[in-house]
């Protein structure tokens, strides 16, 4: 029932509805059912008397912890003020979470073991009351598991300190298990928007500076004070509510809003397809600029504005006023290759499809596929970019490859050179050793030759010498014969 309450009074797209589907295994199949409503009078009248006292608890404990007073005078109100601090507050939790915890795992653990007995006891046959009490023993396990992973999410979304109490075993296999998101907490918001106003972005185009400023009305958001809201769950807007998030920070942290800005400065029929209305048809404006702003509803005691189902405070410039050729703009237009990388062709292209979608769709599903050609076109790009600098840096990795294989051929041509040199230097020492070594055997040669020209000269010497005395002898024979002849003569 909260859920279907939250679907007629909010526009929170589908999440209601898969927040519903979550909770049908929750139901009791006793609650539906003819054994399910059999209860005695003894047992119904303490059921009626439990909850009763519940609600009158809960009741009181709303009264004194939010101070409600109804006001009559001089008109029907209910005031309420928060009657607890923060400190306060997180110490409950600090004191309850535990006791949360340990009351799910008593009941936990009760319904498992009933449902195991209550297989005993209602099934006739042994085997089909052992195989039962199996298969409850099963999903009692799988059911506890479950229990005991989801104990993470619980205290990080309710209150962080009380998951020092889980044990590490449980921590650890949530941790293995997380990608398969068996359990989460599942919440629009961690804090709530709104309070004091609900902030606004309203986009602004003029083409003068001074005069003539004209507000751009988006087809769901806030704007015009005399317009309501349509109710468009289970359609989620994708830009009027991106737009909720940029009024919640700055243009800083939301670049795809000065992207838009920029495409409305360039009349890009794509974005103005997006928007309620253009109030430049004719030229886009030559300035724009934007404003944050608190929106309230309107009182229904009300009287000087029936008409009016808003009223609005302007808080402060949530961007300044800008023009196409402002340099901070094309600085990051740039930087995010908006410019460099969207083409005519591009251009065309898109403004074929949604001309053709224009024909045969509806107005939602023209803004669903515009806006998923426009994110395909940039994922496009961005792989293109991508591709680009990739094939830059081999070209520059193969460049330095060729640096260095040239540096290296270079080194080798050195080295062979000096290796020549060496190898030159090396031969004229030998060639100069081979000189010396036949210089030397020349001289030893020479002096040799000396030697032997010294010998036979005295050999010479020597047989001359021999001659003499040989002829010395032969005259000393001869003067011993001569005598020899005068003796006879005697």
């Amino acid at each position: 029932m909260l859920q279907i309450l939250i679907i007629l009074t909010g526009n929170y797209n589908f999440f209601n509805l898969l927040t519903i589907v979550l909770c049908i295994p929750l139901l009791d199949d006793q609650t539906f059912g003819k054994k399910g409503r059999k209860r005695t009078r003894s047992t119904g009248l303490l059921s009626n008397i439990f909850e009763i006292v519940t609600v009158c608890y809960i009741g009181y404990q709303t009264w004194k912890l939010f101070s409600l007073q109804v006001v009559t005078s001089p008109s029907f109100s209910i005031k309420s003020e928060i009657a607890f601090s923060s400190k306060e507050f997180d110490h409950w939790l600090e004191q309850i979470v535990p006791w949360t915890i340990v009351i799910g795992c008593v009941s936990l653990g009760y319904e498992v073991l009933l449902s195991v007995l209550r297989c005993f006891i209602t099934d006739s046959s042994i085997v089909w009351k052992v195989w039962s009490a199996v298969l409850c023993l099963v999903f009692g396990v799988l059911a506890v598991a479950m229990f005991c992973l989801s104990l993470v999410p619980f205290t990080t979304g309710i209150h962080r300190p009380s998951q020092k109490l889980l044990p590490t075993d449980i921590t650890r296999m949530h941790e293995k298990t997380k990608e398969f998101h068996i359990a989460s907490s599942y919440g629009l918001f961690r804090r709530m928007t709104g309070v004091g106003g609900r902030p606004e972005v309203i986009v602004e185009g003029s083409n003068s500076m001074q005069t003539g400023w004209k507000e751009y009305e988006f087809l769901y958001k806030p704007g015009n004070l005399s317009r309501k809201l349509p109710i468009v769950a289970p359609h989620q807007p994708r830009l009027d509510w991106q737009m909720w998030f940029a009024a919640l920070g700055n243009y800083q942290h939301n670049p795809w809003f000065v992207t838009m800005v920029y495409r409305l400065l360039t009349g890009q029929e794509e974005v103005l397809e997006l928007i309620a209305n253009n109030p430049f048809p004719d030229a886009p404006p030559k300035y724009i600029r934007a404003k944050l702003y608190h929106y309230h509803y309107t009182s229904s005691s009300q009287t000087r504005s029936p008409k009016n189902w808003w009223t609005r405070k302007e808080k402060s410039e949530y961007l300044p006023t800008l023009s196409k050729d402002t340099s901070s703009l094309m600085d990051i237009i740039k930087h995010y290759k908006v410019v460099s990388s969207y083409t005519d062709k591009d251009t065309s292209s898109l403004l074929d499809i949604i001309k053709h979608y224009k024909v045969v769709s509806s107005s939602t599903e023209k803004e669903n596929e515009v806006t998923r050609i426009i994110s395909e076109d940039g994922i496009q790009r961005e792989k293109e970019n991508q591709e680009t600098r990739i094939m830059s840096e081999v070209g520059i990795q193969r460049e330095k490859e060729n640096q260095e294989t040239r540096s290296m051929s270079e080194v080798g041509i050195q080295k062979e050179k000096e290796n020549e040199v060496t190898r030159i230097i090396s031969e004229v020492g030998i060639q100069g050793e081979k000189e010396n070594q036949v210089t030397r055997i020349i001289s030893e040669v020479g002096i040799q030759s000396e030697k032997e020209n010294e010998v036979t000269r005295i050999l010479s010497e020597v047989g001359i010498q021999k001659e003499k005395e040989n002829e010395v002898t032969r005259i000393i024979s001869e003067v011993g014969i001569q005598g020899e002849k005068r003796k006879p003569s005697d």
